[in-house]
């Protein structure tokens, strides 16, 4: 994600009341996000590296 994507996510987020606990953003590497409504937990896969739980 380009820096203005990331600046105009998180003002979307947070002008419609979603906080941000944790981010994962920038770099060159591709993700893919998986997340997990019953426990509310959110993995995060880099392409090339573990997953990462946020």
């Amino acid at each position: 994600m380009g820096e203005r994507n990331i600046v105009a996510a998180r003002d979307v987020l947070r002008r419609i009341g979603i906080p941000v606990m944790r981010e994962a953003v920038g770099g060159g590497s591709g993700r893919s996000v998986r997340f997990y409504v019953g426990d509310g937990r959110v993995e995060v896969r880099s392409v090339g590296a573990d997953v990462t739980v946020l």
